[in-house]
């Protein structure tokens, strides 16, 4: 592994130590001044941090910008809290498909923005002379990837209504949202949970065992995420690819849409086809030939010695898994 590889996955290792020392404090904060206070901090924390990195110029700068990044934006099991209390056994498949749907939209632009937009001069030299373009080359795509976490913020300041019932503002019968019954049965465990204590209450095998399941399956996923970029970008005589960040960007970008399309048409249809349970087993199978693609597709390249329509095909396959895979969440 290269110094570069090791300082990437460093940081990227960073990121989600920080946030996981902070979730279940973020989360108990939400069950106590309500939900939507703690998106807005984790929206404009993830704001922040990302300008941030776009002005690092040292690996030390990275660290502290990925580390205030996981401290700032703990906030996922809030948003999926919310969606819990605003969905029910009869459309939660849906609700919870808009989830990955969302992240599959963010993994095609980010990419994108990154890969196109990365080092500005030297993709458009005449428009970006100011050395300021020089000194922080990342800072165009950073910029630019905050500004939807700004807007993200206003629409929820304005539009976004409490769903944490005790925060709630009391509305007439007419004009009560449709939250659902079971947030309430919810809200009671919550309150009561609160009074009790809090890790051994949750501690039956009912809840263990998804939650255990769902740490390995975040444990590999960040490990596919964070191999992919890097083994599409290492020369090919280390056993990578080689391809230009704009390739990359352009490849991981339609890898996202080609996600998001699968899980916003088919996943609650094989939701309610197959179950929950045997659909994630099934996802789950797939980790194993995820990442049996990458030495097939080393050795494809370092045999050929370019990338042609076999290597094409092998990495066609693996975006299947990869839609298959990311079922399972």
């Amino acid at each position: 592994m290269t110094c570069k590889n090791y300082h990437s996955l460093c940081q990227d290792s960073l990121f989600y130590f920080a946030q996981a020392l902070t979730v279940l404090g973020w989360s108990r904060l939400s069950d106590n001044i309500g939900r939507k206070p703690v998106l807005l901090i984790g929206l404009t924390g993830a704001c922040i941090s990302m300008i941030c990195f776009g002005f690092s110029t040292t690996f030390w700068s990275l660290v502290m910008s990925r580390c205030m990044w996981g401290v700032l934006n703990g906030n996922i099991g809030v948003m999926k809290t919310v969606m819990g209390e605003l969905t029910d056994s009869t459309n939660m498949a849906q609700g919870f498909a808009l989830i990955p749907i969302m992240w599959s939209i963010g993994s095609s632009a980010g990419p994108l923005m990154g890969g196109m937009l990365a080092r500005p001069q030297d993709h458009w030299p005449k428009l970006f002379i100011n050395p300021f373009w020089g000194k922080y080359p990342y800072f165009l795509a950073c910029v630019l990837s905050a500004s939807p976490l700004l807007l993200a913020f206003f629409m929820l300041l304005h539009f976004f209504e409490e769903t944490l019932s005790s925060k709630r503002r009391p509305r007439s019968t007419l004009a009560t949202p449709s939250v659902s019954h079971g947030a309430d049965d919810q809200e009671a465990f919550v309150q009561q949970s609160t009074t009790d204590p809090l890790l051994l209450s949750l501690l039956t095998p009912t809840i263990v065992i998804p939650i255990a399941s769902y740490a390995m399956l975040s444990f590999l996923d960040t490990s596919f995420r964070a191999l992919i970029p890097l083994f599409l970008s290492t020369p090919t005589h280390l056993g990578g690819m080689g391809l230009t960040p704009s390739s990359i960007g352009l490849w991981l970008g339609f890898s996202g849409i080609v996600d998001g399309l699968f899980q916003a048409l088919f996943l609650a249809r094989i939701v309610d086809w197959v179950g929950p349970k045997h659909l994630f087993c099934v996802s789950a199978s797939c980790f194993t030939p995820l990442m049996v693609a990458f030495p097939i597709m080393s050795w494809l390249v370092h045999t050929r010695g370019m990338v042609d329509h076999a290597i094409m095909y092998a990495l066609l396959g693996q975006l299947i898994l990869t839609v298959t895979w990311d079922m399972a969440f």
